[in-house]
This record gives C-alpha cells, structure tokens and sequence, in this order.
C-alpha cells in the first residue's frame, strides 16, 4: 500500500516537472514582436538602407545627389498610418519625394506591418505627429 502511494506521488511530482519544463522552455523562444521587428529588419536592409541608411539617418549609398534627400526616419513623428501609406503608395502620391518608389505591389502586408514595428526601434526620439 506504501509503495502504491509513493508511486502515485512521483508520478504526480514528474508529471508536474515536466509540465514546468515545458512551459519555462516555451516561453524562453522569441516572441511576436520579436520575431517582427527581425523580419521588418531584413525587408528595411534588403529595400530601403541604399537610400535611408543601414541606421535609417537618410545617408544611404543611394542618397547622394537626391533632392529632397531620403527621410532621417530616426527622426520621424509620423504615426503607422502615415508610415504605411508613405510605404505601400510611394513618395510622390503622398506629396513627399518622387525618389520613395511604391512598394505596395512588392510587399506583402505583414511585410508592411513588421517594416513599422522595426521602424519603431530605430527612433532616437519619440516625437509625436501633428497636424
């Protein structure tokens, strides 16, 4: 009887471990936003840093000669919206730079959505848009 009863305490007691276990090692992966914010980094480096920069200063390889030159997006106030139909429409259609092409037939949306999570961490400052 003894020993049914310390089997049933180990087994309750490993079956509790191994469920901590697992949830402890679950949430060690990276999480949404996390996984954002790389997937928005490698679309920015791969289309925009020849023109806005690897650090988004507007300096790129590309920038040179450009009139008006490419955003400083560490600097920019603009809210998501903003950003996204600067994004996907291009420069011109938004009354900003002929130079910003449109990117809404290339990128898919989550492409767009990850692109401003990323955008988000390269801000040296949190301005707030005004109209």
């Amino acid at each position: 009887m003894m020993k049914k009863i310390m089997n049933q305490y180990i087994n309750s007691f490993l079956a509790s471990f191994i469920l901590a276990v697992s949830i402890f090692f679950a949430s060690c992966g990276p999480t949404e936003k996390e996984l954002a914010i790389q997937s928005g980094k490698e679309t920015y480096l791969t289309y925009c840093a020849l023109c806005h920069g690897e650090n988004g200063d507007g300096k790129g390889k590309l920038a040179i000669g450009k009139m008006p030159a490419p955003a400083n997006l560490t600097l920019t106030g603009l809210p998501d919206f903003a950003k996204r139909e600067i994004i996907i429409k291009g420069g011109e259609a938004v009354g900003r730079s002929p130079f910003m092409p449109p990117w809404g037939q290339e990128f898919t949306e989550k492409q767009v959505d990850d692109l401003i999570v990323y955008l988000e961490t390269i801000k040296k400052i949190n301005l707030k848009y005004t109209k």
